[in-house]
């Protein structure tokens, strides 16, 4: 499984912004730029978890269905959202 390492956090006029390594296989460690709206956070976590952990969850789970090198350089929770409509069975409303 790859592991996601949040090596920056940003809280920016919508949410929040993350500069993310994801590491795994034999590959170099993908870089990557996640966003996570006020809206995408209150609704997975009612404010119970840190943004970064929320973050963290849904791109671990996002890695569960695609490979790092797959995904592009920047996007939103949103997104995942909309490429996984499974994700709210899974989560529910929290993480």
């Amino acid at each position: 499984m790859a592991a996601v390492q949040i090596q920056r956090e940003e809280e920016i006029e919508s949410g929040w912004r993350f500069t993310v390594e994801v590491a795994g296989g034999a590959e170099a460690p993908a870089r990557l730029t996640f966003t996570l709206s006020w809206a995408d956070y209150d609704h997975w976590s009612r404010g119970m978890e840190r943004p970064s952990e929320v973050a963290r969850q849904v791109l671990e789970f996002l890695l569960t269905r695609r490979l790092p090198h797959d995904l592009p350089e920047r996007f939103d929770a949103s997104t995942v959202r909309r490429w996984l409509p499974e994700i709210e069975r899974v989560f529910g409303r929290t993480c």
